[in-house]
């Protein structure tokens, strides 16, 4: 019944994986058990209950499955910072991570989670953060996508070549390609490996396919150059797009409602199209810009089918209003003006927590998001200043 239940819940099914593991808990109480039910209760936002069960996975008078007993669980104590930071509690994180670590130095999982702490709750100004995201290839489950066969660089030395492999989600390589032109102060060029898709951004270096088609000799994770560059220098892609023309008579708005649904978190960061199809009014149209999911009440098709049409559109727009997607690295590295709407439980560490000015782009407006139904009207206010502004001007610009 526990393996049962741990099915359910690795598919997300968190409702069932409660039903097997609380049939279990009747003949047979063990931290494994306790662990997973917590797992489960966080999934489905009962923060309460959630650390009730990790509690008990952490209690010396509980056993493993297999009969032993210790005195501190390390795995528990992480998912208790894991709540924390799910609640938006940094620094209570934190001070678990580190028990976590103190009692096994070598749980990788917690040095990542201590990693997304420390860089949301310093805006990403933490060395210390940057060094433990180092950290992310060693966490459980997760594959190295880096080809290893080649000297990582050290951050300091020149040479004559580096080949740049892109990494993690869409986002993070747009995000962490700011710190591209860094690299030709030390190399005299630079290849990135990347996805053809993904050409336009990088055409002014090096594209191959992969490590061996570079003849450079040493390479970096994209996402690792920040540990070396971190700061701001967003608006890398400036000047690379056209613009695409919309009815300045209107107020034009692109809208992403949804994520991928192979994001752990993609159940708390996506919400239902009505929400976005009510921003629509006589002079403010909504356009879609999700290519695969585009379609709703209110809401145009502009049937963008590749990166290139999609950075012109959201040049041509007023607003953009999305979930957290790659959208907004989009918007905030070509310097459109973007309001973002946070997960309801568990946000990026890139973020920030709620009141925080975002360090990683200005033209990011982010919204702190207790409920769709609350985060809405805060929308409708923001997009009706901005409305406001925007034909005022373009009127007064057409009567000059």
């Amino acid at each position: 019944m526990y393996n049962k239940g741990t099915r359910y819940l690795e598919k997300g099914n968190y409702a069932k994986a409660l039903q097997c593991f609380k049939k279990q808990g009747i003949t047979h109480s063990f931290k494994e058990l306790h662990l997973n039910m917590g797992n489960a209760y966080r999934g489905i936002m009962q923060p309460s209950k959630a650390l009730e069960q990790y509690k008990l996975a952490n209690d010396p008078a509980i056993p493993f499955a297999d009969g032993r007993f210790i005195e501190h669980y390390p795995l528990a104590i992480n998912n208790i910072g894991l709540l924390a930071y799910a609640c938006g509690d940094d620094e209570t994180a934190i001070e678990h991570y580190k028990s976590a670590l103190t009692l096994d130095p070598l749980h990788f999982d917690a040095v990542w989670n201590y990693a997304s702490a420390l860089l949301r709750s310093k805006n990403c100004s933490s060395e210390v953060g940057w060094k433990a995201y180092e950290y992310r290839f060693k966490r459980s489950g997760y594959k190295n996508p880096l080809d290893v066969s080649l000297v990582t660089w050290d951050g300091i030395s020149p040479g004559r070549g580096i080949v740049v492999q892109t990494e993690q989600g869409l986002g993070d390589k747009i995000m962490f390609g700011r710190y591209l032109r860094r690299l030709t102060e030390y190399f005299e060029f630079v290849d990135v490996v990347c996805h053809p898709s993904l050409d336009c951004f990088f055409s002014d270096y090096g594209i191959v396919r992969s490590v061996s088609e570079s003849s450079a000799n040493v390479t970096i994770g994209i996402c690792s150059l920040a540990q070396w560059f971190y700061g701001t220098d967003e608006k890398w892609l400036e000047g690379k797009f056209n613009v695409r023309k919309f009815d300045s008579k209107k107020f034009n708005v692109g809208v992403v409602w949804s994520g991928s649904t192979t994001h752990a978190n993609n159940h708390n960061r996506s919400c239902h199209v009505r929400h976005f199809s009510d921003l629509a009014s006589s002079d403010t149209v909504l356009y879609g810009l999700n290519p695969a999911d585009a379609k709703g009440k209110n809401i145009v098709d502009i049937s963008s089918t590749d990166w290139t049409s999609t950075a012109e559109t959201v040049l041509g727009l007023d607003c953009v209003v999305t979930v957290d997607t790659s959208i907004v690295h989009l918007c905030g590295t070509l310097g459109v003006d973007c309001i973002m709407i946070q997960p309801m439980w568990e946000t990026d560490f890139r973020w920030g927590r709620p009141g925080d000015k975002n360090v990683w782009y200005d033209s990011v407006t982010v919204l702190e998001n207790n409920g769709w139904g609350n985060v809405f009207p805060k929308v409708q206010k923001l997009l009706a200043e901005r409305k406001k502004n925007t034909l005022e001007k373009r009127n007064a610009c057409t009567e000059k």
